[in-house]
């Protein structure tokens, strides 16, 4: 097809006007020949049926009576009048049960087949025939059905005359027109002809005086004007060359020393740029040298801070888990939890740092995953509620019906991104106001928004408070703390993930944050994570376990950690006496420090996988270091499982499981309250569980409220009241209220 083409541009001009005038002409001819085929098809087809039509309505009318009279002779022989209409084929009339009344055949005899009942009144088209249902109406009311089938011979015959004489006319205009465009073609082709033939002589001759005759005032007549213009140009130029020719030494000697100047210049030009790259090189390397140290300093920073918040962490864990075994008081318990949280608050500023850092280098990257977004929008809420409580502010949550359950998304990021604007809420807030977090779907986008009564923000500081270190005011420093880094983590972190936040606020009337990311639906069945239990781990005493550790704080405290398991840690104050115990030992798990004196635990790690039981052990490191550059070292290293500081014992049990032999469970003896519950108080707590039993589970503060107000009633007494109201805490943390109104219905009716 392209070669085809390819050479029809190389006909003749006569040749392509006649084709492309004939091809146009053939189009419009065919064009005209099918619309009126298909205006004759249609008037054919109308009056066809609506011959057919008129027939059934003419039976309709004389057959009326007889059909109501129970006549079928008569109808038999009204319909043997089609006869005269060669066209019908065969006919009947059905009851208006649809039973079949009275029948017709074209041939005398059945030759084809009556539907079984008969149809929807008009008609349609059916295996070469026209069939028609006319319905016979008596007093308004339908007394039966007439079928009338007709052949299309005629009908076809008509059509076929009809396709044959447009063929002909076809034929016959096309004809016409090649003759007529053919004699008239000349008043086109002549004029092109002629200037054709005066281009090829100018262009052999090279004679530029030569002219062409014009022709008329049209298109052709313009270009052959202008053919004669620009070979008077031309000839006009060749006179000018001569004379240039002439002046061309001198000229071109004036440009020599033009040129030899400009190189000059173009010397100094080049020189002053390579003094400004080594100036730019230099800067750069600087700049790269500046971050480098900012990323070292940090890195030192962090695991600086990490290994004392580690002791903190594990001995608030433990003491935590002593404080629940031996029922000590709440308050002890929340003082417990206080130092936890701010341990953790603190390690949470490192983060916060080291992930801005991260940002600003271009070294964070996306980590997708199916999550079950309720549930992480509830996380957040029980995670703030204490303190949210501790303040006296209203805290709840609306999660969208319409919001799919499941989604996919970074569930790292996006918590990082609620736990940050939900804390800033609460901090901001005074007691008496309302927190409130909302999960709602915006087209395809989830949005979130974190509203509070708190301070709010001039909008003069809207833009600012996205930049590092920031805050609403100067004086948010003092009173409420904080780095101004949240804010600009969460936009960094928003945009990384597609999507954008915006703030509605006004200084003295709270804040609106808003955040978008785009809505990934999955069809991914998620099961609920449930929190991990100290005494659901039962350990065997004979596992041993090698801690190589320098600091003597959390050697302590890990030592602690696995007294609470049922098992004893030996310990190596260094890389290379972690070794010699390694080898010594053959122990069943290695708790493995990165930074220590002798040898770091990378070639401690190294050197233990090349003893000849060294690759078996599992080796799980213990550091301060958070970038994801280091822990890719350990792992190359040959560690087994990387966790950071502080050590969070919800991440080390699973990997105890995994690695340790179990054992009966461990039991450790209890200081529980003896004294029995007063019968006052009984009553007292059975009236709060009846109160409990009918405050809906969607009311979260008024259920956290009133649990809470249960707690110390029976806090110091030996009763089954305490563990009930623990579990029914449990059960409503986890989004499980059925069992949560099951345990409260089982304390009201013990009694």
């Amino acid at each position: 097809m392209i070669n085809r083409f390819i050479s029809f541009k190389d006909y003749p001009i006569k040749l392509k006007l006649t084709i492309l005038s004939m091809l146009a002409t053939a189009i419009a001819l065919t064009l005209a020949c099918i619309a009126f085929l298909a205006s004759s098809f249609m008037m054919e087809w109308n009056e066809t049926t609506k011959d057919l039509s008129l027939e059934a309505k003419m039976i309709a009318a004389n057959t009326r009576a007889a059909l109501l009279f129970n006549d079928p002779e008569y109808v038999t022989t009204t319909l043997s009048a089609l006869k005269l209409d060669n066209q019908v084929v065969s006919a009947a009339v059905y009851t208006r049960d649809g039973r079949l009344f009275a029948s017709y055949f074209r041939d005398g005899k059945e030759s084809g087949s009556l539907p079984s009942v008969p149809g929807v009144e008009g008609h349609k088209y059916e295996k070469g025939h026209l069939v028609l249902f006319q319905d016979i109406v008596f007093d308004n009311e339908k007394a039966g059905v007439i079928y009338l089938r007709s052949d299309l011979k005629e009908f076809f015959g008509e059509m076929k005359i009809t396709i044959l004489m447009a063929g002909l006319v076809l034929l016959v205009s096309c004809l016409t027109a090649f003759f007529l465009w053919s004699k008239l073609q000349r008043i086109i082709t002549d004029p092109i002809s002629l200037l054709a033939g005066s281009i090829r002589e100018v262009s052999e001759k090279q004679d530029y005086s030569t002219r062409v005759e014009k022709y008329g005032k049209d298109e052709m007549g313009t270009m052959i004007e202008g053919f004669n213009k620009m070979l008077g140009h031309i000839e006009e130029r060749d006179l000018k060359l001569e004379q240039y020719a002439k002046n061309l030494e001198e000229q071109v000697t004036e440009r020599t020393l033009e040129l030899r100047e400009a190189n000059k210049q173009l010397k100094m030009e080049l020189g002053v740029r390579e003094q400004a790259e080594r100036e730019l090189r230099k800067a750069k390397a600087e700049a790269e040298a500046a971050n480098n140290a900012k990323s070292y300093f940090l890195a030192n920073m962090s695991h600086e801070i990490r290994t004392p918040l580690n002791a903190i962490v594990g001995f608030s864990q433990i003491l935590l888990k002593e404080g629940k075994e031996n029922v000590r008081k709440s308050k002890f318990i929340q003082f417990l939890k206080n130092i936890k949280a701010s341990a953790e608050n603190l390690s949470e500023l490192i983060n916060n740092i080291l992930d801005l850092s991260k940002i600003e280098a271009g070294k964070i990257s996306i980590s997708e995953e199916d999550l079950n977004l309720k549930l992480l929008v509830q996380g957040i809420y029980h995670i703030n509620k204490a303190q949210a409580i501790q303040k006296g502010i209203r805290f709840n949550y609306d999660f969208a019906p319409d919001l799919p359950k499941v989604v996919r998304s970074d569930r790292t990021k996006l918590n990082q991104i609620l736990m940050n604007l939900v804390s800033n809420a609460i901090k901001f807030t005074s007691q008496g106001k309302t927190v409130r977090i909302r999960a709602l779907r915006k087209d395809d986008f989830i949005l979130f928004q974190v509203k509070d009564e708190g301070i709010g923000i001039s909008k003069d500081r809207h833009e600012s408070i996205f930049e590092s270190f920031e805050q609403a005011d100067s004086s948010t420093t003092r009173n409420y703390g904080g780095t101004g880094l949240g804010l600009a983590i969460v936009k960094r972190v928003s945009e990384l993930l597609g999507g954008e936040i915006e703030i509605q606020s006004e200084l003295g009337k709270g804040s609106v944050f808003s955040v978008k990311i785009p809505l990934v639906e999955t069809d991914a069945q998620l099961s609920v994570q449930k929190t991990v239990d100290w005494n659901d781990f039962h350990f065997s005493k004979d596992n041993k376990i090698l801690m190589i550790e320098d600091n003597a704080m959390n050697q302590e405290m890990v030592r602690a950690l696995f007294y609470e398991l049922g098992m004893d840690v030996e310990i190596a104050g260094d890389g290379k006496l972690g070794v010699k115990m390694a080898m010594e030992l053959e122990p069943d798990l290695i708790l493995m420090d990165m930074h220590m004196p002798e040898m770091d635990g990378l070639e401690a790690t190294r050197q233990i996988r090349d003893l000849p039981r060294g690759k078996e052990i599992p080796i799980v490191a213990l550091s301060a270091d958070a970038f994801s550059q280091q822990q890719n070292e350990a792992l190359k290293a040959g560690v087994s499982a990387y966790l950071t500081k502080p050590l969070d014992v919800n991440k080390l049990l699973p990997i105890l499981e995994k690695h340790l032999r179990w054992d009966k469970p461990f039991k450790r003896e209890s200081s529980k309250p003896t004294k029995p519950l007063p019968e006052k108080v009984e009553a007292k707590l059975l009236q709060e569980f009846r109160t409990l039993s009918k405050i809906p589970f969607y009311l979260t503060s008024e259920v956290e409220d009133q649990i809470r107000k249960m707690t110390p009633l029976c806090e110091d007494f030996d009763s089954p009241y305490v563990e009930i109201l623990r579990q029914v805490e449990e059960a409503f943390n986890e989004n499980n209220h059925q069992k949560a109104a099951d345990l409260i219905d089982e304390a009201i009716q013990e009694k």
